[in-house]
């Protein structure tokens, strides 16, 4: 039995038609936007916050699907019933095969300004 974070997970994944139309480059660069997004929310997170936070971690681990199976890592949201286990999980593959997604962050935040979305138009 799926959690209910994994069937909203689910369905948002399904919901992305060109999930598999995207480039790696693509799936990076959604990766981090979601990621520096979901980094901004976390300091946030109060009681009138938690649709925004539940939002932002669906969208970042809705990249971090896209961007593994991009790179051959096998998951699937089934696999995100303690989400924080399967994000880390996958983290760790992506760093094992070279990709620093902290770093990425970093530089991205420094050549980024606040705000800037222009990543997103490739999507």
């Amino acid at each position: 039995m799926m959690s209910m974070y994994s069937d909203l997970l689910a369905a948002s994944v399904s919901a992305l038609e060109d999930i598999g139309d995207a480039s790696a480059g693509e799936h990076l660069a959604r990766l981090i936007d979601a990621r520096r997004r979901l980094s901004a929310v976390a300091p946030t997170i109060g009681p009138a916050t938690p649709a925004a936070a539940l939002a932002a971690h669906i969208d970042y681990d809705v990249a971090l699907i896209s961007f593994c199976a991009a790179r051959g890592i096998v998951t699937h949201p089934e696999r995100f019933g303690t989400p924080g286990t399967e994000r880390r999980r996958l983290e760790a593959e992506l760093a094992r095969g070279g990709v620093d997604l902290d770093a990425l962050e970093s530089a991205s935040s420094l050549t980024s300004p606040a705000g800037d979305r222009s990543g997103e138009s490739a999507r």
